[in-house]
């Protein structure tokens, strides 16, 4: 099994891989941090084994100009006006945050009218929730997030053919592709058991 978490320049693959997956089927933008990051969870849970969940709540930007963000209102969920990212609880190692959609936070903050005078976003935040410094914070709203969770599972578990999970599954199944094509990207994959290598009898990258 692959070190985990990952190394950083395995972070870099997976995170670089799924947004070239997600430009084959949208033009991905802040408007669809829903899906993209339903999609890197069910990722990460497929390359892991980790039990990876979407999580969804505020947000405040820190990170270019003056702070902008959206506040999580049970009202207002019918209008999608909440952030979702992804969690995983590390028991005494505290809470493991990713966040794929921090790429897209420059265009979002010119839709907001804050201007942005810090260097480009991160492509994605990934880390110890309660370490994370000076890019965001993130407020979970537990009521929110069970709704969102509940919506997922049921999207997942309906017998009739559900269009999205399929665009979901073929987003998760071109990362991994493109993920083949990079160096740190295959050995991870081997590592987890999801590749092999070309000749079983030598070690890769020898």
């Amino acid at each position: 099994m692959p070190k985990y978490p990952p190394a950083d320049d395995v972070r870099d693959v997976i995170a670089e891989s799924l947004h070239v997956a997600l430009l084959r089927m949208m033009q991905p933008s802040i408007m669809h941090i829903g899906p993209i990051n339903t999609i890197g969870c069910f990722l990460l849970k497929y390359l892991t084994g980790e039990d990876y969940v979407p999580v969804a709540g505020s947000i405040e930007v820190r990170c270019g100009g003056a702070p902008f963000g959206l506040q999580a209102h049970i009202e207002n969920i019918d209008i999608h006006a909440y952030y979702v990212w992804i969690e995983c609880d590390r028991g005494a190692g505290g809470t493991e945050l990713v966040d794929f959609g921090s790429r897209y936070w420059r265009s979002w903050a010119s839709d907001e009218g804050a201007l942005w005078t810090a260097p480009s976003p991160p492509n994605y935040i990934w880390g110890r929730k309660d370490l994370l410094s000076g890019a965001a914070q993130y407020v979970t709203h537990h009521e929110i997030s069970t709704i969102v969770l509940h919506a997922i599972e049921n999207a997942v578990s309906a017998q009739e053919p559900e269009a999205n999970v399929k665009r979901w599954e073929t987003v998760i199944n071109n990362t991994v592709e493109h993920m083949l094509d990079t160096k740190a990207g295959l050995r991870f994959l081997i590592d987890a058991g999801i590749a092999q290598p070309a000749d079983e009898e030598e070690e890769p990258f020898q």
